[in-house]
């Protein structure tokens, strides 16, 4: 906001204005501060050291306004009281009269300096309004504010009566806690009345208690006594129960440790009594066989002799050997008895089941008949004799029938079984594909098993496949060792060599080095004369002798002494089954 400049209000005219022509003499009216400090209405001093001139702040029009009427109203200025004349006060307000006039140079600076006197003291005058006013205007603040702080705390004051009356008429919720409360502690004291009384009862019953627990007392320790006496014995007692349970723990730890024992000498026992039984019936097979190679060397040695003068001039070829060698080195393989096996096996089982059929059949046959004769009423004796025979047959056929169910049982178990081998094997043979394929090329006989497995394919043909492939494996693997074996005769034999250079090496039968070899018993000369001659006829004498490896024994042993063992079991489950369907 802008200050206001008194001297801008036209008081006394023209001549007032061009009169008063210094800057010194104007006063500027500051606004009033909201905070009413007092600091802010201080006035300042002057040029003239006559009057100080004040400055105030005017913050409303209405102010001004009165402070304008304040100046145009009527004064009576010192100048004038001295001089005592009215008119030429009046002369003074009206410039614009005296301008008029033509005045004298005496009377001229009379006038200015009556006048400048004059407006001074107008000047002095409204700024004394103006600071009554102001003080005026904080103390109706300060009021204001008092008032306001005043109606805050009726306000209040209010309020809280009005809390008060509710609280006098219960109708707030602490005075209902209060209310509750006041009927909680009449119920409590009620209460506490009651325990006091019980209280004074129970100490009375104290009393009589004291009174009687000396004599209780007396019997107590007398069975405190006895109970301790009575613990003693008992823990007596558990002591030795413990050491018997204990001494019979061991023992019966003892006789466990014998039965163990004993299972496992039984079990080695029984093996050592199957391997002497193997042993035995190959070294019984060995003797044979060695008793026909003799038999069959002085055979050769016989016709050599009377063919010796043809052969002397005839070199040895080596290609006609080969198939000898492998005649000799032919290994029986047994996965093809055990295909041949599974097959006869699947052959009967197929053949147990149209038996099995056939006497469903039959007997739904024979139930509908039995049920026909049974609806036709009362039998004769005729009827009852073929009811009784017809029983009989029902029962005979039941009793095939749980053979047939048992033995198809056996079946079953044997093909899991013999599949689960196969299986077993072609797992192993896996790790020998590398070799096939490295020895023998891309041979495309030998496809992976992985592409067996078909679930629309039934578990016949996924298992003949299965031992088709582990055939071709094994095949390929016997190919490998014909091989590896044709290259050491190879070496060992060479083509230069002779028949009568190799009769000494005949001299001695061929013998393989993992066969066991016994002496043979003391025969004449006559016997083997003869065993010569009838031995000789054969041509088939030479496949036939060959004799597989003792590692290849061993394996076949193990493998009939595994199948015994697992039909024993079999039999033992068959037998046990009709004894439980009996219980």
């Amino acid at each position: 906001m802008d200050f206001t400049d008194l001297s801008t209000v036209d008081t006394c005219g023209e001549t007032a204005a061009t009169a008063i022509s210094s800057e010194a003499n104007r006063s500027r009216l500051l606004p009033l501060l909201e905070n009413g400090r007092k600091s802010s209405y201080q006035f300042s001093e002057s040029v003239t050291q006559k009057s100080p001139s004040k400055m105030y702040r005017i913050t409303h029009k209405r102010d001004l306004v009165e402070a304008v009427r304040k100046v145009n109203s009527p004064l009576v200025f010192p100048s004038r009281r001295q001089d005592g004349f009215h008119n030429n006060a009046i002369r003074v307000l009206s410039p614009v009269q005296t301008a008029r006039k033509p005045p004298e140079a005496s009377t001229e600076s009379n006038t200015t300096i009556s006048a400048q006197n004059d407006l001074i003291s107008l000047r002095n005058h409204v700024l004394l309004q103006a600071r009554k006013y102001n003080e005026l205007k904080m103390l109706s603040d300060l009021k204001e504010r008092e008032l306001c702080t005043l109606l805050d705390e009726l306000q209040s004051i209010q309020l809280e009566t009005h809390e008060l009356n509710r609280i006098e008429r219960r109708e707030t919720p602490i005075a209902q806690q209060n209310a509750k409360m006041q009927q909680e502690i009449a119920q409590s004291t009620a209460i506490t009345d009651e325990q006091v009384v019980l209280h004074r009862r129970y100490q009375q019953m104290v009393r009589r208690l004291i009174t009687e627990q000396v004599s209780a007392d007396a019997q107590l320790t007398a069975i405190t006594e006895r109970v301790h006496q009575s613990t003693q014995e008992c823990n007596q007692v558990k002591d030795l129960s413990r050491h018997l349970e204990s001494g019979r723990n061991r023992t019966v730890q003892i006789v466990q440790e014998l039965h163990h024992q004993l299972k496992i000498e039984r079990k080695y026992r029984q093996k050592e009594l199957n391997e002497r039984e193997i042993q035995a019936k190959n070294a019984k097979r060995m003797e044979l066989w060695r008793l026909q190679r003799i038999q069959d060397r002085n055979a050769l040695e016989v016709e050599f002799s009377v063919h010796e003068p043809s052969i002397d001039g005839i070199t040895f070829d080596p290609h006609i050997a080969k198939p000898l060698t492998k005649s000799q080195n032919h290994i029986l393989d047994p996965n093809q008895m055990r295909i041949r096996s599974i097959e006869s096996l699947e052959e009967e089982l197929q053949t147990l089941e149209s038996k099995a059929t056939l006497l469903r059949r039959e007997k739904h046959r024979i139930q509908c008949h039995y049920d026909t004769l049974k609806a036709c009423g009362d039998p004769s004796c005729p009827t009852r004799e073929e009811m009784v025979s017809v029983k009989a047959q029902v029962a005979e056929l039941k009793a095939a029938c749980k053979i047939s169910k048992s033995e198809y049982e056996r079946l079953l178990d044997t093909i899991a079984s013999i599949r689960q081998g196969s299986q077993c094997l072609a797992q192993r043979l896996t790790v020998f594909d590398d070799i096939l394929t490295r020895e023998l090329g891309k041979w495309s006989q030998i496809p992976p098993f992985d592409e067996i497995v078909d679930e629309n394919e039934p578990s016949s043909n996924h298992s003949r496949d299965l031992f088709q492939r582990i055939q071709l494996r094994l095949m390929g693997m016997l190919r490998i060792v014909d091989k590896q074996r044709e290259n050491i005769d190879e070496d060992c034999i060479r083509l230069n060599r002779s028949i009568p250079t190799l009769r000494p090496n005949w001299s001695e039968p061929n013998f393989h080095p993992n066969n066991i070899r016994v002496r043979a018993p003391a025969t004449s000369d006559d016997e083997t004369n003869t065993h010569t001659i009838d031995t000789a006829r054969s041509s088939v004498s030479d496949v036939q002798s060959a004799v597989p490896s003792r590692k290849v024994l061993k394996l076949y042993s193990a493998r009939q002494s595994a199948d015994l063992n697992r039909r024993k079991v079999g039999e033992y489950q068959c037998d046990q089954r009709p004894s439980d369907c009996h219980m």
